[in-house]
């Protein structure tokens, strides 16, 4: 490919360690909802979470409702060949069979989104490994680093500030910036129309199935980094180019793209 001149990343699961933080507000949520204990762990939560349709906070409402409503199990669904559309079905079912089930979404999803925005200390979240000296390193590079969210503004900008890294990046692409988020392309799009560059030049970093959809629907060279929601093998399935443990391993190789 052309020599790279700008990242885009992902933040949570990619810039800083959002998943213990997360699934605490899962739980939390859970509870109030009066549905009592989560009965699912925090790496199922976190893989129900990363599928395409169920990204965002009213999918995946309403994905723990279908499968508590239908009993079924989700390790089993997730194993499954298409898992997003299986889990698209159980909650078509559970509408059907249940008048009242998108006011209970709508409950719960209200419930999820005021434990991470109003519930959370944004300073608490800790960066991923290897994130602080990989940033620092590729913008001593010349690089041009992006960053691109689900999240809301505020909340990004509160993360970053407290590592001191909001610096760093030349563009941040939120949540209310976008009307079709994640795994829409519409970030990515956005960043290559304010930085005035092809696609050839940029990379997309990202931890989830979510990340790579987005980033290859804009044709741009993906790479899957292991410190969230996905595993190697869902990361390859969704496009990604390479895979890295951390992001202690993106320097050393962007010359090899």
């Amino acid at each position: 490919m052309a020599q790279v001149k700008a990242i885009i990343f992902d933040g949570g699961g990619t810039i800083w360690d959002s998943l213990p933080i997360l699934y605490r507000t899962y739980q939390a949520a859970y509870r109030e909802a009066g549905l009592g204990e989560l009965p699912l762990d925090a790496a199922t939560c976190h893989r129900l979470r990363g599928l395409p349709s169920f990204n965002r906070e009213a999918g995946f409402a309403a994905a723990l409702l279908a499968i508590r409503t239908a009993g079924n199990d989700p390790a089993a669904i997730l194993a499954g060949g298409d898992p997003d559309t299986q889990l698209r079905e159980m909650v078509a079912r559970s509408r059907a069979a249940d008048p009242r089930f998108d006011l209970r979404v709508a409950h719960l999803e209200s419930l999820l989104l005021d434990h991470l925005y109003n519930r959370t200390d944004d300073s608490s979240y800790p960066l991923c490994h290897g994130a602080q000296d990989s940033l620092r390193q590729l913008k001593e590079q010349g690089l041009r680093l992006c960053l691109v969210s689900n999240r809301r503004r505020a909340s990004i900008l509160r993360i970053l500030q407290a590592h001191s890294l909001a610096d760093l990046f030349d563009v941040v692409i939120a949540l209310e910036d976008q009307s079709h988020p994640k795994p829409g392309p519409e970030g990515p799009q956005q960043v290559l129309q304010q930085l005035g560059l092809p696609p050839r030049e940029c990379v997309f970093v990202g931890d989830s199935a979510v990340d790579i959809l987005c980033g290859r629907a804009m044709d741009l060279c993906c790479i899957g980094v292991l410190s969230g929601m996905a595993d190697e093998r869902t990361l390859h399935s969704a496009g990604a180019y390479r895979t890295i443990r951390s992001l202690a391993e993106l320097p050393g190789l962007l010359d090899r793209l």
